[in-house]
């Protein structure tokens, strides 16, 4: 089954997602930027920092550590999960920006409280 239709919103198979995504790298199989983005979306909604770790090694690893998409995800888990100056950090490095990437750090900002911070 395709692991995106584990990662699809609200679909409960967050675990199942993950234990696909490590059953691709045990198989060797060849990962895209848009495996890695959907990882860390899986592991936004598990609040998992260590496989968002693993998954952010990957992306780097696997040569696609300037990807807007999967950078975003990124810097949106590190939000959501109150680590607002690690996704700062995520998002000072992207070399591109859109304006997902800069309402993801925005949201970030204002959910913490900094809203000042998300308006400069």
């Amino acid at each position: 089954m395709c692991t995106n239709r584990y990662v699809q919103q609200d679909s409960g198979y967050s675990e199942e997602a993950l234990d696909l995504y490590y059953e691709m790298q045990d198989s060797g199989v060849k990962m895209e930027h848009f495996t890695f983005s959907m990882i860390v979306r899986v592991c936004t909604r598990l609040a998992s920092l260590e496989h968002a770790k693993q998954a952010h090694t990957g992306l780097i690893c696997h040569g696609f550590g300037l990807d807007i998409v999967a950078n975003t995800a990124l810097v949106d888990f590190h939000s959501k999960w109150g680590r607002i100056d690690d996704a700062r950090k995520v998002f000072d490095k992207m070399p591109h920006k859109n304006f997902i990437s800069w309402n993801a750090l925005i949201i970030g900002y204002g959910n913490k409280g900094r809203g000042i911070e998300a308006l400069e």
